[in-house]
C-alpha cells in the first residue's frame, strides 16, 4: 500500500469503524472518572499538611508495589486469555491467588508499617482484577461506572477528612483503600459477574501457565518502581523533606498523566492482540502510529504548560519547581513509547523480556543514584530515570518493532 493512500484508507476501512467507536466509548466513560480523579488531586495538593503529603505518596507507591508482587499481576491473564480459553477455570485460579496475596499484603501492612490503617488497601488488588475482567469483555460501561464510582467514593472520605481535621497520609490511604474495596466487593456479586462464565467449551489454561504468564508481570512492577518511586526512598533518607514534597508533587501529576494516557495502554494490547490473531497488520499499524502521536502530543504539551497544569492541579504554591515535572513527563513518554512496542513479546506469551531490559537498567539506576545522591542531589535521581527510559524504548525497537517484523514476515512467506 502506497503512504499516500494508506491513511486515508486506513481512515475510513471497514475493519477500524468498530474500533473507533470502542476508543470512543473508552474516552466517554472514562473522562468522568478523570474529572474525579483531577477533583481528587487538587483537594489533595491544596489541604494535605506539606509534611505529610510526601510520606502519601510514597507510602501509597510502596502499596500499590506491595500488591503488585504478591498479587504478581495475575488479574493480567485476562487480556491474553479470556476468550480463547475456559473462563470459569481462570477467575478461579486468579482469586486462589488474590486470597493469599491479601494474606501477604496484611502481614505485610502489620509487619513493615505497622498500622492497621494500611491493611484497607488490599482493596486495591480486587479491584483491579474487576476491572481487568470488565476490559477483557469489553464491557466498557460497566468498566468505566467502577473507576467512577471509586473516585466518588474516596473524594467523599477525603472532604470528610478535610472537614474534621484528621487528614494525613494514613486516614487518607486508609480512606481510599476503603473504597477499592466497597467497589470490588459489589462488581464481585452483581448479575454480570455471575452469568459471565460461558466459556465452558474452550480449553482449560493451566495454572501453572497462568502463573509462567503473570509472573514477569510482577517483576516487571517492581522495575518500575525502582525507575520511579524508590527516587522518593533515597530522597526521604538523604535530602530533606521539602525535596521530597516538590518530586511528589511532580511524580503525583504525572500519575494522574500516566492515568489519562491509560485509556489507550488499557485498549492497546485486546486490540492488538485480536488483530494479531486476524493477521490485519494495516489496522494495526495504523493505529501504532496515532497512538505514539498522542502519548509524544500529551507528554510534551503538558512540559509546555507544565506552569498553567500546576495552577490546574491545585499546586500552584509548588510551580516553581516545575521542571522536576518536565524531566519526569519525558521520561514517561519514552516509558509508554517502549511499553506500546513491547506489546509484542505479551502476544508470544514472552513477557521476561520486558523484565529482563527494565531489571537491568533498573539495578544500574539505583546504584548511580544511590552512589551520587549526596553530591549530585535530585539532579541525578531525574537525569537517570530520564536516559534509563530511554534507553528502554531503544530497546523495545528491537524486541518490539523488530521482531514483530520478523514475524509477520515470517508467517506471509509460510503462507504463499
Amino acid at each position: 500500500m502506497r503512504k499516500a493512500t494508506f491513511f486515508p484508507k486506513a481512515l475510513k476501512g471497514e475493519s477500524l469503524k468498530k474500533e473507533y467507536q470502542i476508543i470512543w466509548r473508552f474516552f466517554y466513560n472514562n473522562i468522568f472518572a478523570y474529572i474525579f480523579l483531577y477533583i481528587q488531586n487538587v483537594l489533595i495538593n491544596r489541604y494535605m499538611p506539606t509534611e505529610y503529603l510526601g510520606s502519601f505518596s510514597y507510602n501509597q507507591s510502596l502499596l500499590i508495589l506491595f500488591t503488585s508482587v504478591y498479587s504478581i499481576e495475575v488479574y493480567s491473564v485476562y487480556l491474553r486469555y479470556i476468550g480463547y480459553c475456559n473462563e470459569k477455570e481462570l477467575l478461579k485460579v486468579s482469586r486462589k491467588i488474590l486470597f493469599i496475596a491479601s494474606l501477604l499484603f496484611c502481614i505485610t501492612a502489620i509487619l513493615y508499617f505497622k498500622s492497621v490503617y494500611y491493611i484497607w488497601f488490599l482493596g486495591y488488588m480486587w479491584m483491579r482484577e474487576r476491572l481487568y475482567f470488565f476490559r477483557s469483555k469489553m464491557d466498557i460501561n460497566t468498566y468505566g461506572r467502577i473507576k467512577l464510582l471509586q473516585y466518588f467514593i474516596s473524594i467523599c472520605f477525603l472532604i470528610i477528612l478535610i472537614l474534621t481535621g484528621n487528614i494525613n497520609h494514613k486516614t487518607l490511604l486508609a480512606g481510599i483503600g476503603i473504597s477499592y474495596l466497597i467497589l470490588s466487593f459489589l462488581y464481585n456479586f452483581n448479575g454480570k459477574s455471575k452469568n459471565a462464565d460461558v466459556s465452558d467449551d474452550l480449553p482449560i489454561v493451566s495454572e501453572k501457565e497462568i502463573i509462567k504468564y503473570a509472573l514477569p508481570l510482577s517483576f516487571n512492577a517492581i522495575m518500575v518502581w525502582v525507575l520511579g518511586a524508590a527516587d522518593q526512598m533515597l530522597i526521604d533518607k538523604y535530602l530533606d523533606a521539602l525535596t521530597l514534597t516538590y518530586y511528589s508533587v511532580g511524580f503525583r501529576i504525572i500519575n494522574v498523566i500516566r492515568i489519562g494516557i491509560g485509556v489507550i495502554m488499557e485498549y492497546w494490547p485486546r486490540f492488538y492482540f485480536e488483530r494479531m490473531e486476524n493477521h490485519d497488520y494495516n489496522a494495526i499499524k495504523f493505529m501504532y502510529m496515532i497512538f505514539m502521536a498522542i502519548v509524544a502530543i500529551l507528554c510534551i504539551g503538558t512540559i509546555i504548560f507544565s506552569e498553567q497544569l500546576y495552577w490546574l492541579m491545585g499546586a500552584s504554591q509548588y510551580s516553581h519547581m516545575r521542571w522536576m515535572y518536565c524531566v519526569l513527563a519525558l521520561s514517561e513518554m519514552f516509558r509508554l513509547w517502549g511499553a506500546i512496542n513491547m506489546t509484542f513479546q505479551s502476544y508470544i506469551k514472552n513477557n521476561s523480556i520486558n523484565v529482563i531490559c527494565l531489571s537491568f537498567l533498573g539495578g544500574v539506576k539505583l546504584f548511580i543514584n544511590w552512589m551520587n545522591i549526596e553530591n549530585k542531589g535530585v539532579f541525578i535521581l531525574l537525569n537517570s530515570t530520564c536516559l534509563c527510559y530511554l534507553i528502554y524504548f531503544f530497546c523495545s525497537i528491537y524486541f518490539g518493532c523488530f521482531k514483530e517484523r520478523q514475524f509477520k514476515w515470517n508467517y506471509t512467506h509460510k503462507h504463499l
